[in-house]
């Protein structure tokens, strides 16, 4: 049964880097449980195919995305991640680049939209030093490709206000989730060009 596939499975989670496990036998019992509906079992497949076969793992990850992959199991450490967010950011990522299949920036911008605007209220969180915990950058990563796609014009209309407002957000995600390398600085500078071009504009026009 469904059920039982997928108590089986979450007994040889695979997906996570637990030792002890026969690899074999559980991305067996991962497709198994994925064939009959185990959204976070058809998750993980996109993990087990990412490798070997981009189609295959595109797939998988789409179907995990359509009915909602809705939280990781972990043995050794019980919690909430809200997967579904994580499987959204991966498939923009993997549509936006043509990665596996055509490209199609209109779905990627739309998941993105989604990761960026979750409806219910909860942050990422990852394990930090034993019980700390501390919130992901994948928030802002949404707002940094969003506003990217709004400034060029990718998958949908062309609207820099839209544009700077994604890249504040994104610098205030960064901020907040305590990242602020590259991708940080690459939102920021983006704001700032943005001001700057206003700027420089409203002087030209003035002199004018």
């Amino acid at each position: 049964s469904s059920s039982a596939a997928s108590d089986v499975y979450k007994r040889q989670l695979i997906s996570h880097g637990y030792v002890n496990l026969d690899y074999v036998e559980a991305e067996r019992l991962c497709g198994l449980a994925a064939a009959q509906g185990h959204a976070q079992a058809q998750f993980d497949m996109y993990g087990c195919f990412w490798q070997k076969d981009r189609a295959e793992a595109r797939r998988w990850l789409g179907l995990a995305v359509a009915q909602g992959c809705a939280g990781t199991w972990l043995p050794t450490e019980p919690r909430y991640l809200s997967s579904l967010a994580v499987a959204q950011r991966e498939l923009a990522l993997i549509l936006y680049e043509g990665l596996g299949g055509p490209k199609d920036h209109a779905e990627a911008r739309r998941l993105w939209g989604l990761v960026a605007s979750p409806d219910d209220g909860r942050d990422l969180w990852y394990p930090a030093n034993g019980d700390a915990r501390r919130p992901t950058s994948d928030y802002g990563d949404a707002h940094k490709s969003l506003g990217l796609m709004c400034q060029r014009g990718e998958g949908g209309p062309s609207d820099e206000d839209e544009a700077l407002r994604h890249f504040d957000l994104a610098v205030a995600r960064y901020s907040y989730s305590g990242n602020l390398g590259l991708q940080f600085e690459r939102a920021r500078a983006a704001a700032a060009n943005i001001r700057d071009a206003r700027v420089r504009g409203g002087l030209e026009s003035m002199e004018e």
